[in-house]
């Protein structure tokens, strides 16, 4: 049964006896400017299948940035310059005539993507087809005509208007599905043809365009060792060549039923392998993840693999995600990332945030959740949002962060509890700042009970410091928290809600 919570004015507080985990944040201490990571592939729209499209639910998600992979159509090159997969004339028709493409299943997709609110981040390249795999090489003295198509592409989209500024070239070209190895001497002789590709798309975006952002390659995700891998040879590559990588995009579904530090601990190691290569400033950009790889364990799971697998949609899959995005953000500098997906996919035991009857799944409410750190961020006026520092999370399963704007008007405090839940926590939030006329406090759960539901909402008679403990009921359950300090007389923001998209 739901309990709305009585919570005491003067100190703010409900104690049940297990409550142990203290975290504190120093709203006196901006450590950083910081973005929102709750980044998707595909949706809201053209969903696979026949599903109603789900931007309302994208919205409520608070959803910032979609990339358009896996349309399975929409945005592909093949679909986008229908000759590029001519099997008789492959690239063969006029890429300066505009007749040689078709924008219009691709134009509908992202103006979904837009009129939702959400930046796009445009992926040059192909979906996961299998009849036919659609991973073939261009003919080297085709990359030109390649390099003219991609600059037509990014045009079309107002890449040099400002419209569409995230570009990036290929997924996933270090396995067969979308780059052809078996007629190689070996993997290294496919990837040097997909490396000078790279390197002509690249250079011939920045050229025309260099006002935006190109990188790629979507590399791949496996063991970590193999991401780290693969990631330098691509770098090897880039720095021989010369070619522009303004970020360096990379894949990770946990191979290794790791605990959610793990993408950070990957996205430290491409940080390091970008520095040793010369690519200091190249953006860290982690563009598909999620807990675990929905193919795990084959036709012989183990137990394990069954657990993660459910976290694709359960309780605890929300409290790893949202503990996973909190160690992104606070041990490393991952730029953009991406979940894989945002949509309906593969049922609703599948990779989607959303059931096939468009209800959302507890780690969409978990995206929710975490959206709220970035408050009314689908706007005209995006705040400037910073982080504050804080403590009391491990690097395991207890993780805090927290956010305010540059005018100081509201502190946003977001915690997960991964299978801990029943530990309630204490919060202190010191140097709450002076001349608050109307001082509130929110607090939202997502829970086995409540899908990111407010569960008290009072007027503090104090708040310096914010004292407010929320106790636990013992047991190992899985428990995300919001809980939101703020001047009535001044947030919410008074703004507009944006037509369309703008680049942060």
């Amino acid at each position: 049964m739901r309990r709305v919570l009585a919570v005491a004015v003067a100190a703010l507080t409900v104690t049940w006896a297990w409550a142990t985990v203290n975290f504190t944040v120093d709203a006196n201490n901006l450590v950083k400017h910081v973005f929102p990571l709750n980044g998707v592939n595909a949706g809201p729209g053209h969903i696979p299948g026949g599903h109603a499209d789900v931007t309302d639910q994208y919205r409520e998600m608070g959803i910032s940035l979609v990339r358009t992979h896996d349309y399975y159509g929409p945005c592909d090159l093949s679909t986008i310059f229908p000759s590029s997969y001519n099997a008789n004339n492959p690239w063969g028709a006029d890429e300066y005539d505009d007749s040689s493409y078709d924008f219009s299943d691709s134009d509908a997709a992202v103006k979904e993507i837009e009129d939702t609110g959400c930046d796009v981040m445009f992926r040059l390249g192909e979906s996961w087809h299998r009849n036919p795999i659609h991973n073939w090489h261009p003919p080297n003295n085709k990359y030109g005509t390649v390099a003219h198509v991609c600059k037509h592409i990014a045009k079309h989209y107002g890449a040099d208007e400002g419209r569409i500024t995230l570009w990036e070239v290929w997924n996933e070209p270090n396995i067969n599905m979308f780059w052809e190895q078996g007629q190689h001497a070996n993997v290294n002789a496919a990837l040097e043809e997909f490396f000078g590709l790279y390197s002509w798309i690249a250079q011939g975006l920045k050229d025309k365009f260099p006002n935006i952002l190109v990188g790629g390659p979507g590399a791949a995700g496996g063991a970590s060792g193999d991401i780290l891998d693969f990631a330098r040879k691509f770098l090897h590559a880039c720095q021989i060549r010369n070619a522009p990588l303004d970020f360096y995009s990379w894949h990770s579904y946990n191979r290794g039923h790791e605990g959610p530090y793990v993408f950070a601990k990957e996205a430290k190691m491409i940080r390091y392998a970008l520095n040793a290569k010369g690519f200091n400033k190249a953006l860290n950009v982690l563009s598909e993840w999620n807990v675990c790889n929905v193919r795990a364990g084959g036709n012989h799971p183990t137990d394990q693999d069954r657990e993660f697998k459910a976290m694709l949609w359960n309780m605890d899959g929300a409290a790893f995600s949202t503990a996973a995005l909190t160690y992104l953000h606070l041990h490393s500098d991952v730029r953009y990332a991406c979940r894989y997906r945002g949509d309906i996919h593969s049922g609703d035991h599948g990779y989607g945030l959303i059931n096939t009857d468009g209800t959302i799944k507890k780690p969409g409410y978990a995206f929710k959740a975490y959206a709220m750190l970035f408050p009314q961020w689908n706007t005209v006026f995006r705040p400037e949002m910073y982080l504050l520092e804080s403590a009391g999370g491990n690097l395991k399963d207890r993780t805090a962060m927290a956010t305010t704007d540059g005018d100081r008007r509201v502190i946003n405090v977001l915690i997960s509890l991964w299978k801990c839940g029943g530990e309630g926590f204490k919060l202190t939030i010191s140097n709450v700042p002076q001349g608050w006329t109307s001082p509130k406090m929110e607090h939202y759960v997502v829970s086995p009970n409540y899908d990111c539901e407010q569960v008290a909402k009072e007027t503090p008679a104090s708040t310096q410091p914010f004292v407010y403990e929320y106790g636990g009921q013992g047991g190992d359950y899985s428990v995300v928290h919001l809980v939101r300090v703020y001047d009535a007389a001044q947030f919410p923001f008074a703004v507009q809600v944006a037509p369309a998209p703008l680049n942060p």
